[in-house]
């Protein structure tokens, strides 16, 4: 998977943590980055090619000059169907040249608006979260802004802002590294938002800075809920 060690490594979690903390430090966004090898899972297409593996294989040995026993005529193109299968599931590159781009596109905008929710982005306290999801079997880069964010700044420039962001797995790092770029290309936000969304002097890291690679360690801890007063404590402060 293309950059997948570059975003795992502990150093480029650090440098992407840095940059997240950068724009947090000038406005009152809050920036969760997540990192995921695919948006979707993608097995019906991937069937779909190998079983037109399957099909050749069959024709190959109903009309190849090769006499084939009829065990094998019923077990190679399933055992083709099921080999070209997981050999296309493990080569990423080779499952773009079938999966069309508007499918992928849909696949991450949906995959980042079910995290935007799942995350807590839409909930923090001024409407003020940004989800930075990078997807890199489609090599895509989702922004999702809460209302609190694309109200107070203006449409064109957040376009703008966040152009290089949207393009910064095109290139595949340009040579360099993917978590690199990323983060550079998140810095690149904070003079927009801290023009329009001022940090103010109360404000609170609501969602965390963590990168969100997928796994059970990423999970930001849940504030602990206050215990109710009881009885005896409430009639101990009123006499």
């Amino acid at each position: 998977m293309i950059g997948a060690v570059s975003f795992s490594s502990q150093s480029s979690r650090d440098r992407l943590q840095a940059a997240v903390e950068a724009v947090e430090a000038v406005s009152r966004a809050e920036v969760v980055i997540a990192v995921r090898a695919q948006a979707r899972d993608y097995l019906g297409r991937d069937l779909a090619v190998g079983c037109a593996f399957g099909m050749a294989a069959l024709a190959f040995q109903l009309y190849s000059s090769f006499v084939f026993e009829l065990h094998w005529i019923l077990l190679m193109p399933a055992a083709v169907i099921l080999a070209a299968t997981m050999g296309l599931r493990a080569v990423p590159i080779l499952r773009r040249l079938y999966l069309p781009e508007p499918l992928m596109a849909l696949a991450v905008r949906d995959a980042a608006a079910a995290l935007f929710f799942e995350r807590g982005v839409r909930y923090t306290r001024e409407r003020t979260g940004v989800l930075v999801f990078v997807s890199l079997l489609e090599r895509r880069v989702e922004v999702l802004a809460d209302s609190g964010v694309l109200g107070e700044v203006p449409g064109e420039e957040w376009d703008a802002a966040t152009a290089r962001l949207r393009h910064v797995l095109d290139g595949e790092g340009g040579g360099g590294s993917l978590a690199e770029a990323l983060a550079e290309a998140i810095e690149g936000l904070a003079p927009v938002l801290g023009e329009y969304c001022e940090r103010r002097e109360d404000d609170v890291n609501e969602l965390g800075d963590l990168v969100d690679l997928g796994e059970p360690s990423d999970a930001q801890p849940e504030p602990e809920a206050e215990e109710p007063e009881t009885e005896a404590e409430t009639e101990g402060e009123g006499q």
